[in-house]
């Protein structure tokens, strides 16, 4: 990852930060791939709502809504 940094960072011109800043940019960084990582890791689970069957509709009360998919008044 710090490659593409520098690479970017040669490609932009930009220089390097400061460096009193480095330690926060790299607790930052790690914060960051620590977040990265649970999001995936979250991402990667099967989601438990998948295949479960909402019966809280009753489907008596459906046939008085109008169509609104096929453009019903």
């Amino acid at each position: 990852m710090t490659w593409i940094v520098q690479i970017l960072r040669k490609w932009l011109n930009v220089p390097s930060p400061p460096p009193d800043l480095q330690p926060d940019l790299k607790v930052l960084m790690a914060r960051m791939d620590s977040l990265e990582r649970m999001v995936m890791t979250e991402l990667q689970k099967p989601d438990p709502q998948v295949g479960i069957v909402d019966n809280s509709v009753d489907e008596g009360r459906l046939q008085d809504l109008p169509d609104a998919h096929l453009g019903a008044q």
